[in-house]
């Protein structure tokens, strides 16, 4: 659950739906699956970014793949399908240094996928490699390139 101007975004597991709910516990607008073949996609984490970006983590119904949707600020479109480890659960935004930061943790794995969340004309797009992957139980910890649409790919060190 996060809070997006005056709507709480929730995940319902149970029918599969996204939904955002004003303060008297109306639906407002349900969020779109992620468009495949696939079916029966199942909502389980939910976060926006400070410009009002939602992030939503998705499960398919046979669980063998997790993406997260970033929607448009308007709700209505999805603006990039990220996948993810198999196994995560967990999904957030950090901001520090003024830079923000889409956190991925996994349930059974111990890892913890970070991604920058770097503005690109009015828009904010996360590609399929992450920043870092932390693998929490040994410490391990690995810095990938990170590119977004338009922009050079650079490859750092951490």
């Amino acid at each position: 659950m996060t809070v997006r101007g005056h709507n709480v975004i929730v995940c319902d597991d149970e029918v599969g739906k996204a939904v955002a709910l004003d303060m008297n516990g109306n639906v407002v607008y349900e969020f779109m699956k992620p468009a495949d073949d696939s079916g029966n996609w199942i909502p389980i984490k939910v976060c926006c970014d400070s410009r009002g970006f939602v992030y939503i983590l998705w499960c398919s119904g046979d669980n063998r793949r997790r993406v997260i949707v970033q929607n448009s600020l308007d709700s209505e479109n999805v603006l990039r399908v990220l996948p993810v480890d198999d196994n995560a659960f967990s999904v957030t935004v950090m901001k520090a240094s003024n830079k923000e930061r889409l956190l991925v943790a996994t349930v059974n794995t111990g890892k913890l996928a970070i991604y920058d969340l770097v503005s690109f004309r009015t828009r904010q797009i996360a590609t399929r490699i992450p920043i870092k992957i932390v693998n929490i139980e040994n410490e391990n910890i690995v810095q990938y390139n990170f590119q977004y649409v338009g922009a050079n790919v650079t490859q750092e060190s951490f």
